[in-house]
């Protein structure tokens, strides 16, 4: 029984690492932007004070100008990094069955 579930739990670590854990190097920027966003129109709906609103859309303006600055620097210093890390994966491996 012990060695089937460490079986099964290599199996299911071995899933995650071969799939990725991250879909792209900007992932965490679009859930920090679109967290921001909620928190926006959430404090709108529920009309907050004038300062809270400002401060909201502050921190929504420079999410999205932190975005735009990470997508611009990787598209002109390292383009794999804008790259899935399955597609990343799927090319190394293709490489690796061509030079055998």
């Amino acid at each position: 029984m012990q060695i089937t579930r460490r079986h099964y739990i290599a199996g299911l670590l071995r899933r995650a690492i071969m799939h990725g854990s991250r879909a792209t190097i900007l992932r965490p920027l679009g859930w920090l932007i679109g967290i921001l966003a909620t928190l926006v129109f959430a404090g709108m709906h529920l009309q907050n004070q004038m300062w809270v609103n400002v401060v909201n859309l502050i921190l929504l303006a420079l999410g999205v100008g932190l975005y735009l600055s990470a997508f611009a620097y990787c598209l002109l210093t390292d383009k794999e990094a804008l790259r899935t890390e399955k597609y990343s994966i799927q090319k190394m491996a293709m490489e690796k069955r061509l030079r055998w």
